[in-house]
């Protein structure tokens, strides 16, 4: 079953002189959830007291869920928590590139373990769980591997790989998707591509 996550009022935030404000919100919101998406994706709560109240609005307002995004942090969970949004899109990253720019000093094992304990927290505060592998086109299979075992066992709803940065060719997307569809039949996974 294909379901469509639309992400406009997240990604559309993060465009270039875009600041969607919380009436242009809630009426996009309205629109999108009329062309029959599943899901709306909005904001990242963390950021601001500003950004937990748009949020807050869409949620009020969307006749279909709202799922905010979060890094794997408790404060962020917390945030997304305020905004009584239905799920949380927690993300990391394993890959080399990450490990020595974003999560420098940190080991693949502290950073599964933080990813993990996250999930599991959000879960216990009665949130669904969207576990996404951040830059998963730049991750080796052998941690996108670890990253999605570590999240189906701390109780995520569903995996998303993210091709964050748009490095993967079709046909390649197509390649790994289809090993990890193999690897893991009971997973619900998302691709999210930039």
């Amino acid at each position: 079953m294909i379901r469509i996550i639309d992400c406009t009022l997240r990604e559309g935030m993060q465009t270039r002189q875009c600041c969607f404000t919380t009436e242009q919100s809630v009426l996009l919101s309205r629109e999108i959830a009329a062309l029959g998406v599943d899901t709306i994706e909005c904001g990242h709560p963390f950021i601001s007291s500003k950004e937990v109240e748009r949020v807050q609005a869409v949620v009020a307002t969307s006749p279909v869920p709202v799922l905010a995004h979060a890094r794997a942090r408790l404060e962020d969970i917390d945030a997304v928590l305020q905004t009584g949004a239905h799920w949380v899109g927690l993300f990391a990253s394993i890959n080399e590139i990450s490990m020595a720019t974003k999560f420098k000093g940190k080991s693949r094992a502290e950073l599964l373990a933080m990813f993990g304990s996250s999930i599991r927290y959000a879960r216990e505060q009665g949130l669904l769980v969207r576990a996404t592998i951040e830059d998963a086109g730049r991750t080796a299979v052998p941690d996108l591997v670890s990253m999605i075992i570590t999240a189906r066992e701390a109780g995520a709803n569903r995996i998303c790989f993210a091709d964050s940065v748009g490095i993967l060719l079709p046909d390649e997307t197509f390649d790994v998707l289809s090993l990890l569809r193999y690897e893991f039949p009971d997973i619900v996974l998302e691709l999210s591509c930039s």
